[in-house]
């Protein structure tokens, strides 16, 4: 796992670490990171599933995570679940129509481009097996502005930073100032 420090704190936010043993970008396990500093716990299941990406990712820490792409293919088979295709999740950095997937107010349609502070991320809350609400209550205290696109269901474990989490880890002095 990536351990944020003094020596490595301006390293470019939106590069791939691994945080939790899943790949996702730097700045959205930064601020994953200070909220397990102020008493978070929780798990990462899941975050970046971009074939490309996660190819290079268990190359580099030896791990055997499937991508979006094969979740999509395998959703029927004995121990998988509902799978969107790459073209319409977060994990991809691809909206699904979702209202929670907006830029200057307006709803992205599905399959449109999302802003990298958008990847989907899969958690739970210490104690849960299918709910981030004490996560994402942790990071809104903080003030990070983060949703759960469905509150409830089989995603309630899903989660999307709804703007760039980089000035509030500057604010916090996380980062050093632009």
């Amino acid at each position: 796992m990536t351990v944020f420090s003094e020596q490595n704190r301006d390293k470019p936010m939106w590069h791939t670490v691994a945080f939790h043993d899943v790949p996702m970008f730097r700045a959205l396990a930064m601020a994953l990171d200070q909220a397990q500093d102020h008493g978070a716990v929780f798990a990462i299941y899941s975050a970046d599933r971009r074939d490309n990406v996660l190819k290079r990712f268990n190359a580099a820490h030896n791990t055997n995570l499937h991508g979006q792409a094969y979740l999509y293919q395998h959703q029927h088979d004995p121990g998988f679940y509902p799978a969107n295709s790459p073209a319409t999740t977060s994990h991809c950095l691809h909206a699904d129509g979702n209202p929670a997937y907006r830029v200057n107010g307006t709803i992205l349609a599905a399959g449109a481009t999302l802003p990298d502070f958008m990847l989907g991320i899969d958690a739970v809350d210490h104690g849960s097996q299918n709910d981030c609400s004490k996560l994402v209550g942790f990071l809104e205290h903080l003030g990070y502005h983060v949703t759960r696109p469905y509150h409830s269901g089989a995603e309630a474990h899903h989660m999307v930073f709804v703007s760039d989490p980089v000035p509030v880890l500057r604010h916090h002095k996380r980062i050093p100032s632009a």
